[in-house]
């Protein structure tokens, strides 16, 4: 953490809090930082917040330095792992999020672009296909790239993978099939050990039956 003013009184960071469940087993999780800890879980979805609020005893104006550590084994996702059962949010997953409607213009693409198709499978690949033809991996427009926002993706067909999975997310739950949001850390190459280079998000959704 740095550039901090002399004058700050109060500092909150807001960090993802690893945890274990049917895709990952979280060991020996470790903190060093000169703030105070706590941990919060949402109640809607069960995700787990790290909360570190500054001590009064630091000195302003220097770089902070927040070390976090754990180790981690992670399995392929798969349908083995019983996506379905294991949610106990889908009729949730089904409805509009404030960036991500699921009606209207939406609606109309996702029935165009599934036309045809006989089964949820076969319309989510078609979705799926839409989006890697029309849309372009782009990080050059803050306003639109990074937002999350459907509609805004339809609009400019660009945009990160927040943006891809937000449209691909509204286009799915429109035609009835649930789908979320998730996002998380991208275990290093190394076997072993290694540097968390950034976040990565992606979608998940519910195909009934399979």
């Amino acid at each position: 953490v740095k550039n901090l003013s002399k004058d700050l009184s109060e500092l909150h960071v807001w960090v993802p809090y690893p945890v274990s469940d049917n895709w990952q087993a979280i060991e020996d999780f470790k903190l060093t930082a000169p703030f105070k800890a706590d941990i919060i879980m949402d109640k809607e979805y069960g995700n787990r917040v790290l909360i570190l609020k500054l001590k009064k005893d630091v000195t302003y104006g220097m770089p902070l330095q927040i070390n976090l550590s754990f180790k981690a084994k992670r399995r392929e996702y798969s349908a083995s792992g019983n996506l379905e059962t294991s949610s106990k949010n889908l009729p949730r997953f089904l409805k509009a999020d404030r960036l991500v409607p699921v009606n209207g213009e939406i609606k109309k693409l996702a029935e165009e672009i599934t036309h045809g198709k006989s089964n949820d499978l076969e319309k989510a690949r078609a979705i799926y296909d839409y989006l890697i033809d029309e849309l372009t991996y782009s990080k050059d427009d803050p306003k639109v790239c990074g937002i999350g926002d459907s509609l805004l993706t339809l609009q400019y067909k660009k945009g990160i993978c927040t943006d891809y999975h937000s449209l691909f997310i509204s286009l799915v739950r429109s035609l009835g099939m649930p789908a979320k949001f998730e996002i998380g850390f991208r275990i290093p190459k190394e076997p072993h050990e290694g540097k968390l280079n950034g976040y990565h998000c992606w979608a998940l959704v519910y195909i009934r039956g399979k």
